[in-house]
């Protein structure tokens, strides 16, 4: 589902543990004021594991990382001591005192490398790419996950 029905039924998808939890472009959740980051990030609490998806984890500032490590759960802020304010005051802080900087930026990146972050050129993984194949499959009802769709 997208961003915006994950908001709409936030409640409901949050009230059970899931065993995973996927958000693709997950660049889109960057900003921990929108709604559907709010929401992304309360379901996620109740995930297993969850995986996020990007080309652009960061736009313009390390800041814009931070939603998408909290998402992805303690695991992924351990190399910032499990913390909002030691990773915003030690990559995000600017010479104003506001979190709009820039630094420490090839230790972030170490961080990220070893701990979170999988990054791939497609000019290096093209040739282990099969070509485009499309498949219909068909899948057997299931009533119990027909009834829990309905409800959402």
């Amino acid at each position: 589902m997208n961003y915006e029905i994950a908001k709409k039924i936030q409640g409901k998808l949050s009230n059970k543990t899931r065993n995973l939890l996927i958000c693709d472009e997950s660049h889109y959740l960057k900003n921990y004021k929108s709604e559907r980051t709010k929401a992304v990030l309360k379901i996620s609490k109740k995930c297993i594991k969850v995986i996020c998806m990007t080309g652009t984890p960061i736009m313009n500032r390390p800041v814009e990382l931070l939603t998408q490590l909290e998402i992805l759960g303690n695991n992924a802020m351990e190399g910032f001591n499990k913390s909002r304010r030691t990773f915003l005051n030690r990559y995000c802080l600017d010479d104003d005192g506001h979190y709009a900087g820039a630094r420490n930026l090839e230790e972030l990146q170490e961080i990220l490398r070893s701990n979170v972050m999988v990054m791939r050129h497609k000019k290096d993984v093209l040739k282990d790419l099969p070509p485009k194949m499309r498949k219909i499959i068909t899948l057997e009802k299931n009533e119990a996950v027909l009834k829990e769709q309905k409800e959402l």
